[in-house]
């Protein structure tokens, strides 16, 4: 196997392999690439058109269809070779999450942490791409076989180092522009494009307590406390002021705000959970390329 052998350049021998037929989602890359920056997220504006080709071994996923109101999708299919389902493996120019919202101004309210569960929403997640699909070729067919099952390689486009046996989130491109972060892009990519992230999931929860408490370790990682707080410290502090402003003067006779508080742990503990989608059978450090076997691990 590759990540730790001498042999990073040798995919694994793929078992139990299902794939599915699939079609590359050109209408929605072209939406992206003729849209102006202002309406593209910030983080993700490129100017390499070359971006937007699959390459073998990327992850790839499809628009949420509730949004295809918003790129101005035909309805029904193309032509003869149209797939029902269509996939992309960069997020380069992708929408502003104020877009992906009704109320443009509830968008000016939003946090970053907001902002990405919008994003993540838009997405869901496919499987490997099994072929390439140029997108400077006008004249490709654009069918891409994509693998949904079994064992193979991938790249590790995280921060984290992936060790054998850990089950794996995807996630957005690493943010380039945060403090303390470092994209290390694979081997033969542009530059300019933004894959999406794989990390381990405990390193993504932060489960670094022996019990794996969730709600402990969401409380060390995201302080409500803190000077400086982060986005998800800020929301946690927010219910836990409302739960103190009703009950502080009273024993409390009504269980709803402490319910609802852990609804909201819960809210942020399945989304991150729903994001597994394979376990490594090697590792692998940012940039290199990692075994896995594709499946749902919670």
């Amino acid at each position: 196997m590759s990540g730790w052998s001498a042999y990073q350049a040798s995919p694994v021998t793929e078992q139990a392999v299902v794939s599915v037929n699939a079609g590359f989602d050109r209408f929605f890359c072209n939406f992206r690439q003729r849209q102006p920056n202002d309406k593209m997220d910030s983080r993700y504006v490129s100017t390499d058109d070359h971006s937007f080709t699959v390459m073998q071994r990327e992850l790839v996923f499809r628009l949420n269809p509730k949004y295809d109101n918003l790129i101005t999708r035909p309805a029904g299919f193309n032509g003869v070779n149209d797939m029902a389902l269509k996939v992309f493996s960069s997020a380069n120019r992708f929408p502003d999450p104020g877009l992906l919202r009704v109320s443009m101004s509830a968008h000016k309210t939003m946090n970053d942490f907001q902002k990405d569960f919008l994003l993540r929403d838009a997405l869901a997640f496919v499987g490997v791409a099994k072929q390439p699909v140029d997108f400077l070729d006008t004249n490709s067919k654009d069918t891409v076989a994509v693998q949904i099952g079994g064992s193979c390689t991938i790249w590790n486009t995280g921060g984290y180092t992936i060790r054998p046996g850990q089950k794996l989130v995807w996630d957005l491109p690493l943010d380039a522009n945060k403090p303390g972060t470092k994209r290390k892009q694979p081997a033969g990519e542009p530059a300019q494009k933004y894959l999406f992230s794989v990390a381990p999931l405990e390193s993504v929860l932060q489960l670094n307590a022996p019990n794996h408490d969730f709600a402990t370790a969401l409380f060390d990682m995201h302080d409500p406390w803190s000077a400086a707080p982060t986005e998800e410290g800020k929301f946690l502090k927010k219910n836990l002021d409302l739960m103190q402003a009703q009950f502080k003067d009273s024993v409390p006779k009504d269980k709803k705000p402490f319910v609802d508080f852990a609804r909201h742990v819960m809210i942020l503990y399945e989304e991150v959970r729903s994001r597994v989608f394979a376990i490594a059978l090697s590792g692998g450090a940012p940039g290199q390329q990692v075994d896995v076997m594709l499946c749902s691990g919670h």
